[in-house]
């Protein structure tokens, strides 16, 4: 049995994730999964990440999330040295220096969201193919959601942007596991992965859409 998914992958910020949701609709409330939100700074730059139920908004102020961790233009340091970070945040880039990252974050509520959603229509994972599949709780987790039969919709990072991810994380080897990734979806599971990139190639991503149309309308 061919199983139901499919994958967006492409440049970032091209609309990936807004078409999944517009295709969606009113049914985003009925997906099980996760949402990477993009958490937006006051000069309206993107300042971190925070993995979210899938319905919930794909961007939020910063310094909205949590009071005392964050300011306009830093974050508390005392929220770094205690571990007290917002729940869900696994990265914020700091102005002053490195940035922070806190991947036990898949560990406990990426595994609680995909856990949750195997009685649900549909699971969103958006996105994956990134540092998280090193996580090996989570990556286990995934591996069973992808493998269960309900349909799975989401977004797949490019393996370019997994490369350049590498540099970040001591050389890890965050692209292998990209591409074991995409090998999995593909091979083993029968999965599909569309490339969509409206700026740079309008016509396949119109074509991308309607399959992500046709999908969402094959199960509600």
């Amino acid at each position: 049995m061919v199983k139901k998914i499919l994958f967006l992958e492409g440049p970032i910020q091209t609309g990936k994730s807004t078409l999944i949701r517009a295709c969606l609709g009113e049914h985003l409330s009925e997906c099980g999964g996760f949402t990477s939100q993009r958490l937006i700074g006051p000069d309206g730059n993107t300042r971190g990440f925070r993995l979210c139920p899938a319905s919930a908004p794909l961007t939020a102020p910063i310094e909205d999330i949590a009071d005392g961790c964050f300011t306009a233009d830093r974050i508390s340091e005392d929220c770094i040295a205690e571990s007290d970070f917002p729940d869900g945040v696994f990265k914020y880039f700091r102005p002053e220096g490195p940035a922070y990252q806190d991947q036990q974050v898949f560990d406990r509520l990426g595994v609680q969201l995909l856990g949750a959603s195997k009685n649900t229509p549909l699971i969103l994972l958006d996105e994956v193919g990134g540092s998280e599949l090193l996580r090996e709780p989570f990556r286990k987790k995934l591996d069973e959601v992808l493998g269960s039969g309900v349909p799975c919709l989401g977004v797949l990072k490019l393996y370019e942007n997994a490369r350049r991810l590498e540099r970040s994380y001591q050389d890890a080897p965050i692209a292998r596991a990209n591409l074991e990734l995409r090998r999995q979806i593909t091979e083993d599971l029968g999965g599909t992965v569309l490339y969509y990139d409206r700026l740079g190639d309008p016509a396949g991503a119109a074509a991308a859409a309607d399959a992500v149309g046709q999908f969402v309308h094959s199960i509600f």
